[in-house]
């Protein structure tokens, strides 16, 4: 199977090149830090609360999916985008104006994180996404 580049393995590289390989080709990949786990509980929690508050005030929330991406829904949740042997995860794509592979709308990601503030890990991990989104709307 050929390796994927995901988020994950982005943040790494920036961290420690050895730890984005380890990430990429270590079939044992070992269990993560206990503050690890909290703050991916944390960021798991904040997105159901988000995405539960964009449920309540927009009628168009859909689960991910090709074809959802393509009709157009106003927000798309739960994404897991794949183009060009990269993979990245996002908690919200919303629907706004402007031309793509898909008509005459595209989408902006939003990830949810679980600190409160944001890391410079996080902000190399929505320009990873975004880059992906763009080579599904054919932007890249």
């Amino acid at each position: 199977m050929e390796p994927v580049i995901t988020s994950e393995v982005v943040v790494a590289y920036s961290q420690c090149p050895r730890k984005a390989y380890l990430l990429m080709f270590s079939p044992d990949q070992g269990d993560p830090h206990e503050y690890i786990k909290i703050l991916e509980q944390e960021r798991i929690e904040n997105q159901a609360r988000h995405i539960d508050g964009l449920k309540q005030k927009v009628d168009d929330v859909q689960p991910y999916s090709a074809d959802n991406l393509r009709k157009g829904h106003d927000i798309l949740v739960n994404a897991h985008l794949q183009a060009d042997g990269f993979e990245a995860e996002c908690s919200v794509l919303t629907r706004v104006e402007g031309k793509s592979a898909f008509g005459k709308h595209s989408y902006e990601p939003t990830i949810c994180v679980g600190t409160h503030t944001i890391s410079r890990e996080q902000k190399l991990e929505i320009s990873f996404v975004g880059r992906v989104l763009g080579c599904l709307q054919n932007e890249c």
